[in-house]
């Protein structure tokens, strides 16, 4: 995929655009129609979160990072579609890199 992030402020949006018909932003596409893929929400307890989502289930991707952030992708929701990430910045910043890492967990186990 490649993508584009844009700032104001404190808010962060990234465009995504799908290479292949293979790729999972293109399956994304195809299976619910352009539009919002998730929702990300800063957290200062991470490890806390997980803990408990975890016993519901409700993870998609193990916690990854680089550059002092932390990230997470829970399970999509079954009718629109949207993911929540949980990101831990601690005292680093949004990363080309953990995106990646978590696009790559989805592709792991064809979670698009």
């Amino acid at each position: 995929m490649v993508s584009a992030v844009m700032q104001s402020g404190t808010a962060t949006i990234v465009l995504v655009q799908g290479l292949s018909p293979d790729s999972q932003v293109s399956k994304f596409i195809n299976q619910f129609g352009p539009g919002m893929h998730h929702i990300a929400f800063s957290v200062s307890n991470l490890d806390t979160i997980v803990e408990a989502v975890s016993r519901e289930g409700a993870l998609d991707t193990p916690v990854v990072g680089e550059h002092g952030s932390r990230q997470v992708f829970l399970r999509r929701d079954e009718v629109s579609g949207i993911r929540v990430e949980l990101i831990e910045s601690g005292n680093g910043s949004y990363s080309d890199t953990n995106m990646s890492l978590l696009y790559r967990s989805l592709e792991k186990n064809d979670l698009y």
